[in-house]
């Protein structure tokens, strides 16, 4: 049941950026992008999930440095916070 909600968690973020899940490794290679994703798999608490270190996992070895990272960002960058926000109003409509 875990990983149905994961799958769905993962599409619906890539369908806003008008991406499927094939996509997933285009969509990684922008920062921003894999800032956003780490965010949002601490909050509906996906990060320390396996399959969520095999997706992120050629992408970056170290999860918590790259959450810091995004922490920092969404801090600093208002761009970066209402469009984290308003990706995370979305989900919430939808759960």
């Amino acid at each position: 049941m875990k990983q149905d909600a994961l799958d769905d968690l993962l599409e619906f973020v890539l369908g806003i950026n008008g991406m499927s899940l094939e996509d997933m490794v285009d969509f990684l290679r922008k920062k921003e992008n894999l800032y956003m994703l780490i965010l949002i798999m601490k909050d509906y608490h996906f990060l320390h999930d396996k399959r969520v270190k095999e997706i992120l996992g050629e992408h970056n070895k170290n999860i918590n440095s790259t959450l810091r990272k995004a922490e920092e960002k969404i801090l600093i960058n208002s761009s970066f916070r209402e469009k984290y926000f308003r990706i995370d109003e979305k989900i919430k409509k939808i759960i």
